[in-house]
């Protein structure tokens, strides 16, 4: 596919290669300066305002890039592409750019279910996930997984011949595990083969929980076969719960340890999974892109921001000093100031930026490392 590269695409990858700036950031961004390029502009000035300016990566850097992306035939979506898939798009901390090959149709095709479990999985488990994923498959379920050992591979193997979606944690040229290398070829050539970081990084530890956020950001459900009680495949399906994904799971004898996984999804409410059909009839079939996103279109306080650029430094002092290190919400750091939740919306971006406050992962709100820089 022929791609047009954009001072818009540029923009949107500086953002997402700035250290210290996530997706939820870049939202807020976006969400108040329109563009990417508006926004490029403006990160220096309003981190200035929080107490230490950041920098952003040099737009040649950028440019040599997307040279890199386009001599290894990668192509690159963003929120502003039209094939960038609306049901990622709505998750908490949706991906901001996002590095493929293959089929990009798949990455918003319905039906579609995430599979995930045991690297070392069993041999029953193994031929299990396969044959399902090759019946899913020609149900006309999309089939996305990790590309790990085990289960992942097993789910990949079955739909490789109908389309499977391989979300991998590293650079597309960095395909772990190395064994995986052939399958992530063929995936490339009849499925998709996706990720968010850049093309030659070496997948590292915290690479894994971003990587399983999109596995269950693309699907409708997300189906555990296999996993210990402290496996990533449980922090899938916990992000998919999260995400209002259904949570489905293969019951195992109580004394494997490979069994414990899905056995206490199932305590929690997860839907009971034993055989192809069992997923067929739990799972919507015909879903309109209006049904699905409705629910998620109402925006939040932080979507709203008052339009005075000028934020007093006085606001600035008081968040700081009602804040700690133990993060809280919005709406008490609102009620502790006596003031509107929106209007510390832009504060709270300039002083996010400078990193003299942090979001923890629930979304509330602490001080952030330089913090006594600006007391």
């Amino acid at each position: 596919m022929k791609q047009t590269i954009t001072p818009e695409h540029i923009a949107w990858l500086r953002l997402a290669r700035t250290y210290g700036l996530g997706p939820v950031t870049i939202k807020k961004l976006i969400t108040r300066y329109k563009t990417a390029v508006k926004a490029c502009e403006m990160v220096p000035e309003l981190s200035a305002r929080g107490g230490r300016v950041k920098k952003l990566p040099d737009i040649r850097d950028i440019e040599k890039e997307f040279d890199q992306l386009k001599k290894h035939k990668v192509n690159f979506l963003c929120p502003i592409d039209s094939d960038y898939p609306k049901l990622l798009n709505h998750i908490d901390g949706a991906p901001m750019t996002l590095n493929y090959k293959g089929r990009v149709e798949l990455l918003s095709q319905t039906p579609s279910i995430g599979i995930v479990g045991a690297r070392n999985a069993s041999v029953h488990g193994g031929r299990m996930t396969e044959l399902m994923a090759r019946e899913l498959g020609e149900a006309g379920v999309v089939v996305h997984s990790g590309l790990a050992r085990g289960i992942d591979t097993a789910a990949h193997k079955g739909a490789l011949a109908t389309g499977t979606v391989a979300v991998v944690a590293g650079g597309l040229n960095n395909i772990y595990p190395s064994e995986n290398i052939k399958l992530s070829e063929a995936i490339a050539s009849e499925g998709c083969l996706i990720t968010e970081e850049a093309l030659n990084v070496s997948p590292k530890a915290q690479h894994f929980p971003k990587r399983n956020r999109i596995i269950s950001g693309l699907s409708l459900a997300v189906l555990v076969v296999e996993a210990t009680l402290r496996s990533g495949s449980l922090i899938t399906a916990r992000l998919a719960g999260e995400q209002g994904r259904d949570v489905m799971a293969v019951p195992g004898f109580p004394a494997d340890p490979r069994a414990s996984g899905p056995n206490a999804l199932l305590k929690d409410g997860a839907i009971l999974i034993r055989n192809t059909q069992d997923i067929l009839d739990a799972m919507p079939q015909n879903i309109r892109s209006n049904d699905l996103f409705t629910s998620l279109e109402e925006p939040t306080v932080e979507d709203h921001f008052y339009m005075d650029e000028d934020t007093p430094a006085e606001l600035r002092t008081q968040i700081l000093q009602t804040l700690s290190t133990m993060p809280i919400t919005l709406e008490d750091l609102a009620q502790a100031l006596s003031c509107d939740p929106r209007a510390l919306s832009m504060p709270l971006l300039e002083l996010e930026l400078s990193g003299a406050v942090r979001y923890a992962s629930s979304g509330k709100i602490a001080l952030g490392e330089m913090n006594t820089e600006l007391e």
